[in-house]
């Protein structure tokens, strides 16, 4: 069998990977390097002194000036030609047809890595050519060699409605680093960090939500929370809590909506969310947009995190990921999703369940795309 040499492209900044999107292709090829060989061809906005691999070359144009990529063909067939490349792949499906030209000139199988639906993400967005993009994505995702899907949700809606071929389409999810949950003294001392930095007391419920706040679906939660949840649990009189806020991109608009609320705090972007997934009593995720999996939830399952969240914002997860650590709500329901915040339970000393890590790690998911690949 002829050893596996992998190019794969991305069209956006990743590196240094920070938001849960560029978390999932970094950890992807990071890990997938460790097990064949890797060649990434990324856009300029990405330094080559933050690519943590050996071959990487940075010279494409953003999606958004795709058609510009035209005149480094060249190069890109130049390029498989000396690394041996004998697969492509594709972050997301803008550049697909690209990868499909390239396919097409150099004989080696295109595949297609899609973090989500990206045309739903277009019409939630009210994008007024998602319709458009919805024909090529469809067209495109029927002309590769194999899919990888991050949710089995979004692959069988493909299959279902775009049909593409269900033999040609498997999962490679987002994963994660940790093999096991924190200990009972960690997440102790990071609740006492929180309580110092934000000034909040022993006995009050605090409450995470974590996201790239200029994303549709993440700026509804917010609006959720301000307009539906934070109305709800002032009805319960002896409920104190707080509702922390985390990530970047949110308009100065919304930040001094939130700067009205004593009970919500907007911690903006921080260096280390780990602390905070751990130092929370409850991740939410109030939210019934978007397709794909949440990035945001498998962290906090792998921080050993207590979720709340729609039944929208569990895609990707099986029973078996979190038995007791999650409580699932119909979406738009919140008078039952404000109940659940009131009436969770004191923190949790148990753990995420083996399974969890078992499935998503990084090691388990490219070993299990590995296996596809070398089958293509």
């Amino acid at each position: 069998m002829q050893a596996v040499s992998i190019l794969g492209i991305i069209s956006y900044k990743v590196w240094p990977a920070q938001m849960g999107g560029q978390k999932c292709a970094a950890g992807f090829y990071e890990y997938l390097s460790k097990q064949c060989a890797i060649t990434v061809l990324v856009s300029r906005e990405n330094q080559q002194k933050d690519i943590p691999l050996k071959h990487a070359e940075n010279f494409l144009f953003n999606h958004w000036w795709g058609p510009l990529n035209l005149i480094w063909l060249p190069s890109m067939l130049l390029l498989i030609k000396k690394r041996k490349i004998t697969h492509i792949i594709i972050e997301h499906s803008y550049l697909g047809w690209l990868g499909w030209l390239l396919s097409k000139l150099s004989g080696r199988p295109l595949i297609i890595r899609s973090h989500n639906i990206e045309s739903q993400r277009l019409r939630d967005r009210a994008d007024v050519w998602w319709g458009l993009y919805a024909w090529y994505e469809r067209w495109v995702l029927r002309h590769v060699a194999h899919n990888f899907f991050v949710t089995e949700e979004d692959m069988h809606w493909a299959i279902a409605k775009w049909k593409i071929n269900a033999d040609k389409a498997s999962i490679a999810s987002f994963g994660i680093t940790q093999q096991q949950p924190p200990s009972g003294d960690e997440k102790h001392g990071c609740r006492k960090f929180l309580e110092t930095a934000h000034d909040i007391a022993p006995e009050e419920k605090v409450f995470l939500f974590n996201g790239t706040l200029d994303y549709l679906p993440n700026v509804d939660a917010i609006r959720i929370i301000i307009s539906e949840l934070v109305p709800r649990l002032s009805k319960y009189q002896n409920f104190q809590y707080c509702i922390i806020i985390c990530g970047n991109r949110l308009s100065e608009p919304w930040q001094r909506v939130l700067e009205e609320y004593e009970n919500v705090l907007y911690a903006g972007f921080v260096d280390d969310i780990d602390i905070y997934y751990e130092g929370a009593d409850c991740f939410i995720v109030p939210s019934s947009l978007g397709t794909g999996i949440k990035t945001k939830l498998i962290e906090a399952l792998a921080n050993n995190q207590m979720i709340i969240s729609t039944h929208n914002g569990i895609k990707g997860l099986k029973t078996e990921h979190y038995l007791h650590k999650l409580i699932a709500v119909p979406d738009y329901d919140w008078d039952a999703f404000a109940e659940a915040m009131v009436n969770m339970p004191e923190r949790s000393l148990l753990k995420t369940p083996e399974a969890f890590f078992d499935t998503f790690h990084w090691e388990r998911i490219t070993e299990q795309a590995l296996v596809q690949l070398q089958k293509i």
